[in-house]
């Protein structure tokens, strides 16, 4: 399983940019390591669930979202090199690509980490945007992913560095240009890369903050989609997601492994009437198999997709810690809520 990330989540991360010394005389320092760190929401810029809908007490994070400018960067050693510094933490970016298509907040799927408590981010280098980011992701609250979800999200992963590596080369090219040789190396590196960082923020680009329908961010996003698509029906076509069918008994359908019922059920859910996810026992909410949990819930019935079944996180939304001794998890309703989906 993999944990739900959060909008507190911690990200650490060692990025690569280009700096310029504060000696005398400057002198061009290519690739100076940087030690990196922020938390998922960034300065209010990451892309969360609403405000109602919350995991250990914490919005959680959607699939895609990007902690955007503003990320601290310290270079190693963090003198001299640091006369780049201002431009390289204005334009930052750490972008998270994994999460089950299955479970959604917002119409968006939620973001999961890779590695059950971690999770591996595409972050901001000098060259082209690099998986040099790592999510510290602890949470009682969990979710599946199958394995055209994963594949989904390395592929766009994939698109996104390749997108990023071919823009900084366009706007680069541009920004030298525009600076020319006469003012000196040293400035026409500086000026260089602010043109370059100026032009991927109005025009957009895959990590960092652009505004919305700007048009090399929109082809970009496009590419990754497409990316992400072919992972999934890679993933899909190597390990298959479970199929749903007719429960052997009763009026209402089950999840593979699921105990006959005629209504709905939710994971932990007391006795009653209702179809159950797998595992579950009959009770009074609905289930899918992306998660379950210690209480009674309700989720949206399978939706197909990438993902065995698909749940919609609609307001107001609580996700409990797991109660002591219960080996059950998930993503749950608040009880007053009559749908969930």
């Amino acid at each position: 399983m993999h944990c739900v990330m959060l909008q507190w989540h911690p990200m650490v991360g060692l990025d690569f940019h280009d700096e310029i010394t504060a000696t005398a005389p400057p002198v061009p320092a290519p690739n100076v390591p940087h030690v990196c760190g922020h938390v998922l929401y960034g300065w209010t810029l990451g892309d969360m669930s609403p405000p109602a809908i919350k995991a250990n007490g914490m919005r959680i994070a959607l699939r895609g979202t990007d902690i955007k400018n503003g990320i601290p960067h310290v270079p190693i050693p963090p003198w001299p090199p640091i006369l780049l510094l201002p431009l390289v933490i204005g334009f930052s970016g750490s972008k998270s690509h994994f999460g089950p298509a299955s479970v959604t907040a917002k119409g968006k799927p939620i973001a999961a980490a890779i590695a059950v408590v971690v999770n591996l981010n595409l972050n901001c280098n000098s060259i082209a945007p690099l998986p040099t980011g790592i999510v510290i992701a602890p949470s009682t609250v969990v979710c599946g992913m199958t394995l055209g979800d994963i594949l989904g999200g390395f592929f766009a992963m994939g698109a996104d560095a390749l997108f990023g590596f071919v823009l900084n080369k366009i706007t680069g090219g541009i920004g030298k240009w525009v600076a020319g040789d006469a003012i000196g190396k040293v400035a026409a590196k500086v000026l260089g890369d602010t043109v370059s960082a100026v032009l991927q923020t109005l025009f957009g680009s895959p990590l960092g903050w652009s505004p919305e329908g700007a048009p090399v961010g929109e082809l970009g996003g496009k590419f990754s989609d497409l990316a992400r698509g072919a992972g999934e029906w890679v993933g899909d076509k190597i390990s298959p997601p479970p199929k749903y069918g007719p429960s052997p008994a009763g009026t209402g359908t089950s999840a593979p492994g699921a105990t006959p019922g005629t209504g709905t059920s939710g994971p932990g859910a007391t006795p009653g009437t209702g179809t159950s996810g797998p595992g579950a026992a009959p009770g009074t909410g609905t289930s899918g198999t992306g998660t379950s949990g210690p209480k009674t819930g309700s989720a949206a019935p399978p939706k197909g997709g990438s993902s065995p079944s698909a749940q919609a996180l609609e307001q107001p939304f609580h996700a409990p810690p797991l109660a002591p001794g219960n080996p059950t998890y998930g993503l749950f309703e608040d009880p007053s809520v009559e749908e969930f989906g």
